[in-house]
Formats: C-alpha cells, sequence, structure tokens
C-alpha cells in the first residue's frame, strides 16, 4: 500500500511547478528484504521472469522519485535477493547509490561493475570493510561500518554506537596493529 501511495504522489508531484515541488517534503521509503513481499516478486513466464505489477511500480518510484523528492532506500542480503524483485538492468540504471559487503565476483560486476566488492576482506575477516558506490559518478569508496571497541568479546561494534571515549585516531593505530600481526 505504501507503494502505490508513494507513485501516486509521484504522479501528483510531477504536474507541479518548480517553485512548488521545492516546498515539498522529501518522502523516503525503507523496504527490507522486498523479496519477502510476495506481490513484489518477478513472475514466471515463457521467457524467463517478468516484473509484477507491483515490481512495476516500484520500477516507476526508483525511476523518477528521487528528482521529485521520493526517495527509496532498499536492504537485501544478497544480489539474489534484489534480483528475485529488480532486474539486472533496473538495478544497475535506476539505483544510483549502492553499500556492500565481500560478495562474490560476478555479483559484484554487477553491482558495482568491478571485482571491488569481491575484494572488500583480502586482509581477513577484520577490520570488516564496505563500499560506498556512486553508480552516476563511477566512485567507490571503501569504508569501515563498524568500530574497534575495548571490553566486545568480538572486538567490533557497529558504527554510530558509544565507543567509550575511543578516538578514530586510535581506533585507526589499533587496526594497524592487528594488520601488523597478520604479516608479522
Amino acid at each position: 500500500e505504501l507503494l502505490r501511495q508513494a507513485e501516486a504522489e509521484l504522479r501528483r508531484r510531477s504536474a507541479l511547478s518548480e517553485a512548488a515541488l521545492a516546498d515539498e517534503p522529501s518522502i523516503v521509503l525503507v523496504l527490507a528484504q522486498p523479496d519477502r513481499v510476495v506481490a513484489l516478486q518477478r513472475v514466471p513466464d515463457a521467457f524467463g521472469r517478468t516484473e509484477s505489477e507491483l515490481g512495476a511500480c516500484l520500477r516507476q518510484v526508483l525511476a523518477l522519485g528521487s528528482s521529485l523528492g521520493i526517495h527509496v532506500i532498499m536492504a537485501a542480503t544478497s544480489l539474489g535477493v534484489l534480483r528475485s524483485v529488480l532486474t539486472d538492468k533496473v538495478m544497475q540504471t535506476e539505483i544510483r547509490h549502492r553499500v556492500v559487503m565481500q560478495m562474490p565476483e560476478d555479483d559484484s560486476f554487477v553491482l558495482v561493475r568491478s571485482a571491488l566488492a569481491a575484494r572488500l576482506q583480502s586482509d581477513g575477516p577484520r577490520p570488516i570493510a564496505a563500499l560506498a558506490f556512486d553508480s552516476h559518478q563511477q566512485c567507490a569508496v571503501r569504508f569501515k561500518p563498524y568500530c574497534l571497541t575495548s571490553g566486545d568479546d568480538t572486538g567490533i561494534r557497529r558504527a554510530g554506537t558509544e565507543l567509550a571515549g575511543t578516538e578514530l585516531i586510535g581506533q585507526i593505530v589499533a587496526i594497524a596493529r592487528q594488520l601488523g600481526g597478520r604479516l608479522g
């Protein structure tokens, strides 16, 4: 229902003037595990799979929404999950910003047009790395989605949580020591 409302809002906003559109609030639609919504799943046909009616609605919002202040954030565990809802072409042309973790090389070429996402963990499982990719600028930035903490049995904690006074430079030094220990 929310996706259909977003599509209706897309039609309404496309008829507005630039001045009126500037006064409209941004809308953010978040889809976690979109494959779990049966109505979004691509439907088998004689030639493979075609998009469902709700999938066509999603594609429309992805294609035209951002310029009208309607944005979609999707979270999926794998490329296969996304493929059950969107075609590779739609993913490559309509999803501008992608954040990915370590993945198989074939999947990396689909999502970030290179093997970069397949090489994120070349130094081992720690520190965990992710890749932010902007398809319009063809720009990829490797970043650390987790940070080191003391007293955590795994040695990592999600970014944005309290670090008990640990400064970024201290984290960098600790990571350097961990990586240096692997080489020695």
